[in-house]
């Protein structure tokens, strides 16, 4: 993934990587500890996430990542 052309293109100030090998306690713990409001989860469980993120207070929603040839 390539941050800063991403930060660039989307007109964000920050972007960060966030392992897909990580539990659901792990997923929450590190959504917790960035102090995000807005989460956009890219595969996996996204609907259950997302879904569980906005009953929780949080502000969700799935985000669809065209994939490469290669995944």
């Amino acid at each position: 993934m390539q941050i800063r052309k991403m930060r660039k293109s989307s007109g964000r100030s920050a972007a960060f990587v966030l392992s897909d090998h990580a539990d659901w306690s792990g997923l929450l713990q590190a959504i917790k500890a960035t102090g995000a409001e807005r989460i956009y989860p890219t595969h996996g469980y996204t609907a259950l996430l997302s879904r569980w993120l906005n009953d929780t207070g949080y502000i969700a929603c799935e985000l669809p990542v065209p994939h490469s040839e290669s995944d």
